[in-house]
Formats: structure tokens, sequence, C-alpha cells
């Protein structure tokens, strides 16, 4: 059988032998892959490679091919030497249109770093939450100053308080990046927002999710627990480990990220029409726990990343391309409505009584 009839019954080798023997003069190789329903071409030359010229190369070679099975189409272009493409693109073949901006980057070493895209929200919305953030970070000062007073045990309080604040904000941040970087690598078609602020049932209250993930499998609301150690779970009521015994854990990771399910499944269908049930899922993950036992609890709990990640690889398509990008830019774009109950006054600091003495 000959190499054209192999390409036409979807034979990966053949097409990429066709492709780099028809653009060979130009200096550029052709890998192909297929895997389900689709199929990744990656061109690699020394230069970097024109983008639309060789998107509208394959765009038309594989029409030619007429693979029914095959409904999208990754294209990816590599300079020789670089494992990282300079540029991608993804095209839906059944609507034939582009579902992601092509982008070029003439820094190649920046060029994919992000396979996903990266979005933030309104530093003006950031803001907000940092100030209610402050302001229970003074009251709490304020309860240490009046148990302990506003001399060198008050001064230690304040210190040790802000110094475990910030070796927790240290973990957590370190945690959060290192899941950061592993989900780089899914497809353009998907977004996350790290660190996403969503509205609650509370006017001008917000909560906060570790990332914020939207592709065509759904939503997920991930929660990353930083924690060493032994935990048990049951009924979303979680326990440590410390010595021989199990001590309870006042905040439910679990409880948690299932409230974040609920407000943003809320706020979200209010917003966009037609959204499919239960296409929004909150699971929390223990990178670095050295013992998790799990009954039972309102969401998914995995001990590592390679679990979730194929746990959401597995998940069906529920959402379209136009919805992913809707609930994309309702997150991008929120503002805190003009009529939320603004961040209240920090509780006065308490006046010390001067003791009188006895003997006057």
């Amino acid at each position: 059988m000959n190499t054209l009839k192999l390409a036409k019954q979807g034979d990966s080798q053949a097409i990429a032998t066709l492709m780099s023997k028809a653009l060979q003069p130009k200096g550029i190789m052709v890998q192909v892959s297929i895997k389900n329903e689709i199929i990744t071409v990656v061109a690699e030359s020394t230069e970097v490679l024109d983008q639309s010229f060789f998107v509208d190369y394959v765009r038309k070679a594989i029409k030619k091919l007429k693979l029914p099975a095959i409904k999208r189409l990754y294209i990816w272009g590599q300079v020789t030497g670089n494992k990282n493409p300079v540029w991608r693109q993804t095209i839906n073949l059944q609507e034939n249109q582009t579902l992601s901006t092509p982008i070029v980057n003439t820094q190649i070493e920046e060029s994919i770093r992000i396979i996903m895209r990266n979005l933030q929200q309104s530093p003006s919305l950031t803001a907000a939450f940092q100030q209610k953030i402050d302001a229970k970070k003074y009251v709490k000062h304020q309860e240490i100053h009046q148990v302990l007073g506003n001399g060198i045990l008050g001064g230690l309080g304040s210190f040790m308080y802000e110094f475990k604040q910030a070796k927790n904000k240290f973990q957590g941040n370190m945690g959060e990046w290192g899941i950061s970087a592993v989900f780089q690598h899914f497809p353009d078609t998907w977004v996350m927002f790290n660190n996403a602020l969503i509205p609650t049932n509370n006017s001008g209250i917000l909560t906060e999710v570790d990332h914020l993930i939207i592709g065509l499998k759904g939503v997920f609301l991930l929660e990353v627990k930083t924690w060493k150690g032994s935990f048990s779970a049951y009924n979303d009521k979680w326990k440590r480990r410390e010595g021989s015994n199990w001590v309870a854990i006042s905040n439910s990771p679990t409880s948690q990220s299932a409230y974040h399910q609920q407000m943003f499944s809320q706020w979200i269908t209010s917003l966009v029409p037609n959204l499919p049930d239960n296409f929004v899922y909150a699971p929390v993950v223990f990178p670095i726990a050295k013992w998790l036992g799990v009954n039972n609890c309102s969401v998914p709990v995995f001990h590592g990343v390679p679990g979730l990640i194929q746990t959401m690889v597995n998940c069906p398509e529920c959402l379209t391309a136009t919805q992913v990008q809707s609930i994309a830019e309702a997150v991008a774009n929120y503002t805190l409505p003009e009529n939320a109950t603004p961040t209240p006054k920090p509780i006065p600091k308490p006046k010390l009584i001067k003791r009188q003495n006895p003997s006057s």
C-alpha cells in the first residue's frame, strides 16, 4: 500500500512523511501524532517558521485527506534544538474555525512557557480583597495587644503572628506555583486564573480560589493544601495526626471547596445562559502530605497531582469554546457592585488602664 493511501486511512507516520517531503525544500520537518479525535502536527525548522503559511498548508492538507474521525487540529511550530514551540494554534475542523488566537513570540525561551492561557482579574478587585484581609489582621493585632499589653510581650506576639502568616503564605505560594506550572502543559483552549476572587451571597464579600481553571471539560476550582504530615477526613471533618493522637482541624478544606463550588455555580449561571448541569468541579489536592485517608467528603480529594490531572483529562467535554470564553470574560471583568457592603472599620485599640498602687 502506498504512502498516500496509508495517510488517508489516518496513519500518522504516512501523513508526516508526505508533509516532510513536500516541505523539505523549505527546510521544514514534520511530526504527526493522532490521539482519539485530535491530530497534532509539529513543524521543526532552523529558523522561526511563518505561522500563517504553515497553518494554511496543514489545514488544506488535512482536509484533502478527509479523515472523518478527526475533529480538532493542533499545530505547533518549533525551532531545531528547542523542545518548546515558538507558536501554536488550535483549529476545530468540524466548524472550520480557529479556537485560539494565534500567538507569535520571537523570544524562543519565552515562547510557550505558558500554553494554557493565564488571565488576571482587575487590580482594583485584588486591592479591595487585600484591604479586607488587612482589616482582619489589624483586629488580630489589637486582640494580641489587649491580652499581652503594649510592651515587649505584645510586640513579640504581633511579630510571631506576622511570621506565621508569612510562612504559611510562602508555603502556600510555593505549592500553588508548582501546581500552576504543571497545568501550563494543558492545551491553549484552557484558561487559568491564579488566586481568583469570586463573589458570594453576601454583597461585597469575596472568596479566594487557588486556581480557577476553565476548559471544554468544565470549570475546576482547585484548592491546594501544602500540608505536611498525615490527615484523615470523614464527612468533611478533618483530623491531623500528632504523635499517636488525631487532633481535629477547625477549617475543613473540603467544606471550603464545596462552598466555592456552590457560590461560583450560582453566580456564573446567572450571567452565562444555557450552561450544562454539574459542570463545576471543586477538587482539593495535597501535593506533599505523607498520608491521606478520606471518606465520604463533599468534593474529590487527591493525594498528589497525577491523579488530579488524570481525572480532569477523563472528564467528558461539556462546554463549548464560546462558553469557555464567556465564563473567562465574566471572571476577568468582575467588579464589586457599587452598593457593596463597605469594609468594616477596624476595632479601635483598647486603652490600657493603669493599675493603682494599693499602698498609696
